[in-house]
């Protein structure tokens, strides 16, 4: 009876590693960024709006427990030319940290934002920002999305280039682009804290490499 209760808890343990994977994108090296001049053809949407955040989930390694939580977008800066988004620049406050989980001002709650804020993870006082570049998009004509972005997101001090799909809306006072969930191995960017396969530990305290991000962002002129 044990073995079977064990055998079961693998299976649905990988099952959720599986489903968790079925998002995932694999980072590359940075690419460079092509910027589209300002002229009387171009339109700069620079306003950001309420609610614009990065929407991230973490979890202990299988995706037996997690936590949920967003980070504000600080600043954006986003060139539309003939109705199409050429150059997009967004800086996002790693000091707003936020977490879902538990009330604010509980122990809870201060000791997590701690966890993350500190050199274990974000490092916040170090690097206060994060920053994404557009070095690509690519229309989509089939499925939920109708683009294909690609872009160098900076966290900490590495640089990689990431692919995701998204909804992107040129309307003529705003531009709004929202994401589909997708995640990223943070180790490529150097944040290794009870990373997988780390030895000593408690399995209850590997944290997984993936984070899942969702991007929700609207920019006015």
């Amino acid at each position: 009876m044990k073995k079977i209760t064990i055998l079961v808890l693998l299976l649905f343990t990988g099952l959720l590693i599986a489903c968790k994977n079925e998002n995932k994108i694999e980072s590359q090296e940075a690419k460079e960024v092509k910027k589209e001049k300002k002229s009387t053809q171009t339109t700069t949407y620079n306003n950001v709006q309420k609610g614009s955040a990065i929407r991230w989930v973490g979890s202990i390694f299988g995706g037996m427990h997690s936590h949920k939580g967003s980070v504000d977008i600080k600043s954006a800066n986003i060139i539309v030319k003939e109705g199409k988004v050429v150059n997009a620049s967004v800086v996002v406050n790693m000091k707003s940290i936020d977490v879902f989980d538990y009330e604010k001002g509980t122990e809870d709650y201060n000791d997590l934002i701690g966890h993350l804020s500190n050199t274990d993870f974000f490092d916040v006082e170090k690097f206060p920002t994060a920053h994404f570049e557009l070095t690509g998009i690519e229309a989509q004509e089939e499925g939920n999305y109708n683009a294909k972005v690609s872009g160098n997101l900076k966290l900490l001090d590495v640089e990689r280039n990431i692919t995701f799909d998204a909804n992107i809306k040129v309307k003529d006072n705003e531009v709004v682009i929202e994401s589909a969930p997708f995640t990223i191995d943070r180790t490529q960017w150097g944040i290794d804290f009870h990373k997988e396969g780390t030895t000593g530990l408690d399995p209850n305290r590997i944290i997984s490499n993936n984070i899942e991000l969702k991007i929700d962002l609207i920019v006015s002129i």
